[in-house]
């Protein structure tokens, strides 16, 4: 699971600066790859042993 929470981990951090973000456009891709992110770690999750 530390491949999962490292991908968790980037998403939290896409996210918080997105929170930052002054252009609307950056805020939208900072958002975006937050989700991105989300996606991956659920995917890992999903496909874990016993997961």
């Amino acid at each position: 699971m530390d491949e999962a929470n490292y991908w968790w981990e980037q998403a939290l951090k896409y996210k918080e600066r997105a929170e930052k973000a002054r252009k609307r456009a950056l805020r939208v891709e900072l958002l975006e790859l937050g989700s991105a992110c989300e996606e991956v770690a659920e995917e890992i999750e999903a496909h874990a042993p016993g997961g």
